[in-house]
């Protein structure tokens, strides 16, 4: 019975395998674990614009990574807000591109 460990770390070593290869596995890519600030203007422009598009407030477990930044954001619908709020929707995408 000791096979199903055996094939979990070799299934393990050859997934890293793949990974340590190219840099960054497929999976993997746009993943951030980059930690946003407490400080970071981030977390109250996305109350702003979770409240002005009517879906309450996002996430208040923080601080957040910028994956976890850019899924929260992924839920306002940009083609439906105005000037103001897509301008704003816009500078809080590009604070949590990930590397930045």
């Amino acid at each position: 019975m000791a096979k199903a460990p055996i094939l979990c770390v070799l299934l393990g070593v050859a997934v890293w395998g793949i990974g340590a290869e190219g840099g960054t596995s497929a999976w993997a890519r746009g993943i951030s674990q980059e930690m946003l600030p407490l400080s970071s203007p981030v977390y109250e422009e996305m109350d702003i614009l979770y409240l002005a598009s009517g879906l309450g407030t996002p996430s208040d477990s923080r601080p957040w990574t910028k994956t976890e930044a850019s899924l929260i954001l992924s839920r306002v619908e940009r083609r439906g807000l105005n000037d103001a709020l897509a301008n704003l929707w816009e500078g809080i995408e590009r604070e949590i591109r990930p590397g930045l």
